[in-house]
């Protein structure tokens, strides 16, 4: 069979067609491995009380490279800041918490990791919804309803597979939900949030953010539990 210049060409067109979608779905700002996302926190469970909500964070920025994840909020006008890494090839995760001058830390095996949320959010099963997607941020999201035992009712939430990272969720109640969450609803210290709105940021992420610094002081999850128990 003759291999005609027209022919050579067409396969050339399609070698490069395939070689540029896979080189652009790593480095396209919808395939995005190191980034940030600022989230809106909302609590309502909270507008009757302003003064409560003036003191909590009002924005949640996710933090992720190299498939790490961490967690940022600061609140009290700047009086705390708390930090949640987790990394999912070693399976081991982290809080940090700082108070004025005063810095604590907590570190989670993965069977601690599991039991984080008992009694506080915990899922019974999550539904996965068809046909219901919606953009947010720029991003294709999936629905899904979030039915829950604590508390007991049900939750919309939105996440998107467009993301070049492997399991964002396993540090959380959503580690059934393989795509970055977008929009979704969290309680955790007798405080429920919803994390909405949210900004993508195409940025280099420092590698140390995922490392526990070493001038916080271990405390038990009992001490920690009191700690922020009692600050709210």
């Amino acid at each position: 069979m003759k291999f005609t210049s027209n022919k050579y060409f067409t396969v050339l067109l399609i070698l490069w067609t395939i070689i540029f979608s896979s080189c652009r779905k790593l480095t396209d700002e919808k395939y995005l491995s190191e980034g940030i996302i600022e989230f809106k926190i909302e609590y309502p469970q909270s507008e009757e009380n302003s003064l409560l909500v003036g003191l909590l964070p009002d924005k949640l920025k996710v933090k992720f490279k190299d498939d790490k994840v961490a967690l940022d909020m600061t609140g009290g006008m700047g009086m705390f800041r708390i930090i949640m890494i987790s990394n999912p090839e070693t399976e081991t995760a982290a809080q940090m918490v700082k108070m004025l001058n005063k810095k604590f830390a907590i570190e989670f095996s993965k069977e601690e990791v599991d039991k984080l949320f008992e009694g506080q959010f915990e899922i019974k099963n999550i539904e996965f919804i068809n046909g219901q997607d919606s953009i947010i941020a720029g991003y294709n999201c999936k629905k899904a309803i979030a039915h829950c035992i604590v508390p007991n009712k049900s939750y919309t939430i939105y996440y998107t597979e467009d993301f070049n990272i492997k399991n964002p969720n396993w540090a959380s109640p959503y580690k059934e939900i393989q795509g970055m969450l977008m929009d979704y609803h969290i309680k955790l210290y007798n405080i429920e949030m919803h994390l909405t709105h949210p900004v993508v940021i195409k940025e280099d992420v420092d590698d140390s953010l995922f490392v526990l610094p070493k001038d916080y002081k271990i405390i038990s999850k009992e001490e920690m539990d009191n700690l922020l128990l009692n600050f709210n």
